[in-house]
């Protein structure tokens, strides 16, 4: 029988089980976002930040992002994105919106 890694679980903010494949641990700061949707077209958000992982970010915003959408976050007033990504989820949460962004990977000079 072959053995195979496990697979981590982790409970969701609704209590059921969520796999990932890897840790997130919970962070604090704001940033601003930069929302463009299939259809080309560009917003700006208020972004909280929840948790990051090494692929991940959780961010409150207050809009909805459509999944599938790019999103770049600009921290501290700076010029160039910190990250950037693509929604991979939207849930509305009371005045704001739980926002899953699946952030793109830097490659090494």
């Amino acid at each position: 029988m072959e053995r195979r890694p496990p697979i981590s679980f982790a409970k969701a903010r609704t209590g059921s089980p969520e796999r990932r494949s890897e840790s997130r641990q919970a962070t604090r700061g704001h940033a601003i976002a930069t929302i463009t949707t299939g259809d080309g077209d560009v917003r700006l958000a208020r972004a909280e930040l929840i948790d990051a992982s090494i692929r991940g970010l959780g961010v409150r915003l207050n809009q909805a992002a459509p999944a599938g959408s790019r999103i770049k976050l600009y921290f501290n007033g700076e010029v160039t994105p910190g990250r950037t990504g693509y929604v991979s989820r939207c849930r509305e949460s009371g005045e704001t919106w739980d926002v899953g962004v699946a952030c793109d990977l830097s490659l090494a000079a």
